[in-house]
Formats: C-alpha cells, structure tokens, sequence
C-alpha cells in the first residue's frame, strides 16, 4: 500500500497511496520523544533552526531553537517590528483576509471565553507581565437571542482592570470604577468632555470641574441653550431646581 521508503536516522518519508492514485505524502518521527528540527544555510552563517515540531508537547516553533511554550510559539531577535505575521488577498473583490476564534464544544453555555489576545511583556525586574488583553465570550447562548462581550483590559498598579465594557444590552467604561478619567477631545477643545474619576464630577471645556457638572468656556457667545421643537405654542423646554431632603 505503500511507496518506497527513505530513512534518515529514524525520520521516515513516505507516500500513502490511495486505490490507484499516490497519496499523502507522510514525514514521521520512529525516535521516542525527538524533535524534528528543519535548519537552512544562507550561505554565510552556517546552518540556523528555522522550524521545530517538539514531540513531546506537540508544539510547533518558528525560530524558537527550543522548546516551544505554546501550540504555535514564533520568535525573532531580529531588531523591528519582528516576528510579524503577513495576512494578504489580493484578489479583486470587496472581501478580505480574517483570523476567526471558534468556540466548538459539544454543551455551550453563558459567559464562555471565545478567545483572548494577550500584550505580555517583562516588568523592571525581568518578570513577565500581561500589560493588557482583549477578550471576548459569549454571554448568552439562548438560540436565536445570541448575545456577545468583548472586554478590553489594561494594567494598573500591576493588576488588569476593565477599561471598556461591550455587551448585547451597554458599552460600560472603567466597568471596574478604577481611578481612570475618561475624556473626549473635539478639533479645538482637548478637555471637550471629561469624566474625572476621582472626584466623580463631569468637566465640559475643563479637566478639573469643581462641581457635578462643570461647564467652562472662553466664547462671548451662548454657554447653555434648551431647545424644543414641539410644535404646541403653550410647550417649552424646562430648566427644573428640584430639591429632595427628607429634614428641608
């Protein structure tokens, strides 16, 4: 059933015919617990490692030299931006390349991680260190009610916390109430709006509001405006001071 075979010190290369047609063509390791290791020469370094499937764990590393940590573990010393990793279509339609994380497991149910990105990197004292991660599950698995959650995380004081929140019902930022502003700039104004965390007031024009709702402004012209556009001539819009104490 088999074509000729070639054997390298334990490494067997064969093809696996298929009725009359050849079949795959089959690599396999005979030696216990030993790597197979591909190595190229360019011709002036010497032979360099370039790929390794580690046969104990089952891992496959791309310029690892090593023991590779992860399923598919990729590394480059070179200086750059390297490793990189190259998605391209060229073709000429309107679709594109795509990564896709599968959840596929025979009882979903709510809240399963889909997948995860890790930003991991080492601290001052040379320990590893996850400085911010993106991850996704789905939150409700209830058939055709499917609800998602994608939740950004980044490090502070050396703990991950929410940054921003998105699920099926609300987009929730600082889901964790860190001591985290939050603050949108328009084209002219840097502290267009401002969430100041730490004393819980909103700035509009401000970054440091000294009341609940602070609004400051450099313009001559209308700070506030209440508009209605109801269409009834006995309607307009209100402006309501409500206080509410129990002892007034």
């Amino acid at each position: 059933d088999t074509n000729t075979n070639q054997y390298l010190e334990g490494l067997s290369i064969k093809s696996v015919a298929s009725g009359n047609q050849i079949g795959n063509i089959v690599i396999e390791s005979f030696e216990s617990d030993k790597d197979i290791v591909f190595k190229v020469n360019d011709g002036g370094s010497g032979s360099q490692e370039v790929l390794r499937i580690d046969a104990s764990e089952q891992n496959v590393g791309i310029g690892v030299s090593g023991v590779a940590s992860s399923t598919l573990h990729i590394k480059d010393d070179a200086a750059g931006d390297t490793p990189k990793i190259t998605i391209e279509n060229r073709n000429n339609g309107n679709d594109g390349g795509a990564i896709s994380f599968v959840k596929d497991g025979t009882s979903p149910a709510n809240n399963d991680t889909i997948g995860t990105i890790f930003f991991e990197s080492e601290s001052a004292l040379s320990a590893d260190h996850t400085y911010a991660d993106i991850s996704v599950k789905a939150q409700d698995t209830t058939n055709n009610a499917e609800g998602g959650r994608m939740n950004f995380r980044i490090s502070k004081a050396g703990s991950l916390v929410s940054g921003l929140d998105i699920n099926h019902n609300e987009v929730v930022v600082n889901e964790t109430s860190q001591d985290i502003d939050f603050r949108v700039e328009s084209d002219n104004n840097q502290n267009m709006f401002v969430v100041d965390a730490s004393t819980d007031r909103v700035g509009i024009g401000t970054n440091a509001p000294v009341a609940p709702l602070h609004v400051m402004t450099s313009n001559t012209d209308e700070t506030l405006r209440l508009q209605s556009d109801d269409a009834t001539a006995t309607t307009a819009p209100d402006l309501i001071f409500h206080r509410n104490s129990a002892s007034p």
